[in-house]
């Protein structure tokens, strides 16, 4: 007979859990790791080392290999300037000894030296030690590129040389601070060739005016009370178009810019004036000083269109009051407040001056004042104007930074004067008289856009919401009756819903007067449609979940208890139901199939489309935490109700699987324990069933009078698995159809005379 050797094995954590003592020589094997051990007779498992049976390599710079056995060892030698040493915990140290000494000579590349450093410094260092070049003893010849280092000699002997000096001033004095000239004569500084007059503050240069100081200001300052003119022609004499709009230019307290011009609108370029900006720091608070206006500029545009027009399309053309922008900053540590900040306020105004200006007339096609009140005053003076089109407010923001905010961005604000006190019956903002009701093309406001027919939300990604007020609806049919036909179609298999479905509505209602014979003809009701278009990628996140439709029902029971377990009652996230009538009393009416609701998993493409789940139908019950238990008594994925109230119903089908062309074919299955799970399950008796590759069957089938559970595998063996025979006793039955044996076992018998025979006692009855 052959020797069977079985060596010792378990898993790992079960070798370590038992903890053996194994025998001098004994073999002991992990299955899950493939290690093992060999036991010394008083070494417990756990403090055993694994056997390799192989050692290791070390290699070192010169790639030479150094083999060393499992249980060799492994010398680390020092050498010059070189120890090393181990300790107790097995930390191998190796220390390099050796310094730079004045003795030695060495030559360091790419090193820096910190001089600065703690303890460092370089001493005796002489003229001789620095480099050819470095070091210029005559400074007689310096050019201005030169960046060499001048000894104490050298600046002696070029300061002795030109101290004083001996060129002749002229008529100029020269005073402590003063350089003055003779009576009436002018003072020139004239530098030669390219160069410029520099003081310690600003530089001249040409005609150009330039500060040296890092960031310094450049500033014009008259005397006293005078200010600075800058254009043309004086600022401060005779100036009537600045007169009819702000008062007296005198006002002006830092500088009056005025140019004059004759030009050819066919031919003259852009004229802009001048750019101004004024920065103001508040160093106070106040609610009731009226006086704190703080303007960038006052400007008053004139042209004299002198019988000549320009006619050039676009709003920005022509001439323009200004351009103007007023800033707000904060430079304190506290936050500052301001009640308002006005970026310009300005009339587009026509006068007739007869006293000035000739009196013809003037058409002006846009008249543009962005923020106040358009203005005509011919009434006294000869002439007319005809304004085309009158823009009380006309605006638009540019936004360029990422972080910049505007909380509150108004194009049209209408506000009442605070000292208002009667009523306005009817206030508008914007008003058409002729029609009655306020006129608009498409609009636009923060979060949506209605462009003709269209609807839709304006901020990236947001959502469009349409809401009833109190207890209204949102009703949407295509003739604008829902509430009747809702009441009146509806009511009979639903309900009243108009007051039942407290959510949006939708309802058509059609007529079909004749047989739908072609797919145009079909009729689907409501569409809700979604396509996405796939890019070129891979991915198997969870995250790939396309929905078409998401129906979600949520209900808070805050502390309220609903017992009903109909299963009608209680939430439910969608309902599908399809009501069949008759309203010819004279003439029956019949329908092939009616679908409670219809969900497939449709699959159909011109190229190749691989899909490794298909569900028609996938339910899910969920229980969770969320700090509180959820207690479920019955769980149903799926459960079918089937009533029958009025007349026959032939077969009643609770699951039914039409056809099954899949290559493993489920019923039932339970993915987690990789089986089809049932709770007690009743099997009609049936014959023999066929065989199936790759598949068992279960089944019952008449034993003797009694029916009885059966196995039957691949291979067509039969094995009874419910122990009784037709007397009730405990038997073993299997049928091989290989050796074509039927195997009859009357257990209970056999171990009654087992009994008999030991004496001992196997059957304990109950």
């Amino acid at each position: 007979m052959a020797t069977k050797i079985q060596l010792r094995r378990d898993t790992a954590s079960d070798w370590a859990s038992a903890n053996p003592t194994l025998a001098a020589g004994e073999f002991g094997y992990e299955s899950d790791t493939t290690k093992f051990k060999i036991g010394d007779g008083a070494t417990a498992w756990n403090s055993l080392a694994y056997k390799t049976g192989q050692g290791f390599n070390l290699v070192a710079d010169d790639s030479a290999t150094i083999t060393v056995a499992e249980e060799g060892t492994l010398y680390v030698q020092g050498g010059t300037n070189v120890t090393t040493s181990t300790d107790s915990a097995g930390v191998l140290t190796i220390n390099a000894t050796g310094e730079v000494t004045a003795s030695s000579t060495t030559t360091f590349t790419n090193k820096t030296f910190d001089v600065e450093g703690t303890g460092n410094s370089i001493s005796n260092i002489d003229v001789a030690d620095l480099k050819s070049g470095v070091l210029d003893t005559d400074l007689s010849s310096v050019s201005g590129s030169d960046d060499t280092l001048a000894s104490a000699k050298a600046i002696k002997a070029y300061v002795d040389a030109n101290a004083g000096g001996g060129g002749s001033t002229g008529d100029i004095t020269f005073t402590g601070s003063t350089i003055q000239s003779p009576s009436n004569a002018d003072i020139t500084l004239e530098p030669g060739g390219t160069g410029n007059i520099v003081t310690p503050a600003i530089t001249i240069q040409d005609n150009e005016i330039t500060t040296n100081r890092s960031n310094d200001n450049l500033r014009l300052r008259g005397n006293g009370t005078g200010a600075i003119s800058v254009g043309n022609d004086d600022f401060y004499g005779s100036n009537p178009i600045y007169q009819n709009y702000y008062g007296n230019q005198d006002l002006n307290k830092i500088a009056g810019f005025r140019f004059d011009q004759s030009v050819d609108a066919n031919t003259a370029a852009r004229c802009y004036g001048i750019g101004i900006s004024t920065n103001t720091e508040v160093t106070g608070s106040s609610a009731s000083n009226s006086n704190f206006r703080q303007r960038a500029m006052n400007v008053a545009q004139s042209v004299d269109m002198a019988g000549f027009s320009y006619t050039r399309s676009g709003l920005t053309r022509g001439p323009a009051a200004g351009v103007y922008a007023t800033n707000i900053v904060n430079t304190g540590s506290s936050a500052s407040t301001i009640n308002a900040i006005t970026g310009a306020t300005n009339w587009a105004a026509a006068y007739a001056d007869s006293s000035t200006y000739a009196a013809g007339d003037l058409t002006i096609t846009h008249a543009i004042a962005n923020a106040g009140t358009i203005e005509l005053f011919s009434s006294s003076f000869p002439g007319n104007f005809t304004i085309t089109n009158g823009y009380a407010f006309r605006s638009e923001a540019f936004i360029d930074g990422s972080n910049d905010t505007v909380t509150n961005m108004y194009g049209f604000y209408h506000g009442a004067f605070s000292s208002q006190t009667g009523t306005i019956t009817n206030n508008y903002a914007f008003y058409d008289a002729t029609n009655s009701l306020s006129v608009f093309g498409d609009i636009q406001t923060q979060a949506v856009s209605i462009t003709d027919n269209e609807i839709s939300a304006n901020r990236s990604n947001d959502d469009l919401e349409i809401s009833a007020n109190g207890t209204g609806f949102v009703n949407i049919s295509s003739d604008g009756t829902f509430s009747s036909q809702a009441s009146s179609d509806f009511a009979s298999n639903f309900g009243d819903i108009s007051t039942r479905c407290k959510g949006v509505h939708l309802f058509r209602k059609e007529t079909i007067g004749s047989a739908l014979t072609s797919s145009s003809d079909r009729r689907q009701g409501h569409f809700i449609g979604q396509e996405y278009i796939l890019g070129n990628y891979s991915s198997s996140d969870k995250d790939n979940r396309y929905r078409t439709q998401t129906v979600g029902c949520v209900v808070d029971l805050n502390g309220a208890t609903v017992n009903s377990t109909n299963s009608f009652a209680g939430a439910m996230a969608a309902q599908g139901q399809v009501a069949v009538h008759n309203s010819d009393a004279s003439n029956a009416g019949t329908i092939g199939n009616t679908i409670g609701m219809m969900a497939g998993s449709y699959h159909f493409s011109a190229q190749t489309v691989n899909v490794t789940n298909a569900h028609g139908v996938f339910s899910y019950v969920e229980q969770d935490n969320n700090g509180g238990d959820v207690n479920l008594t019955n769980a149903f994925s799926f459960k079918a109700q089937i009533n029958k109230y009025h007349g026959t119903m032939t077969n009643g089908y609770a699951y039914y699987v039409d056809t099954n062309d899949a290559t493993n074919k489920f019923a039932f299955y339970d993915n987690t324990a990789s089986l089809s799970r049932f709770g007690a399950v009743i099997l009609a008796n049936v014959s023999d069933p066929s065989g199936v590759t790759d598949s068992s069957h279960i089944y019952a089938k008449d034993d003797g009078g009694s029916s009885e559970v059966h196995v039957r595998d691949e291979a067509g063996n039969i094995t009874k698995i419910s122990p009784h025979n037709k007397a009730g006793e405990w038997e073993y039955f299997s049928r091989n159809i290989k050796t074509g044996k039927t195997v009859r076992v009357n257990m209970e018998r056999m171990i009654r005379k087992l009994e008999e025979v030991t004496g001992e006692t196997f059957i304990e009855n109950e």
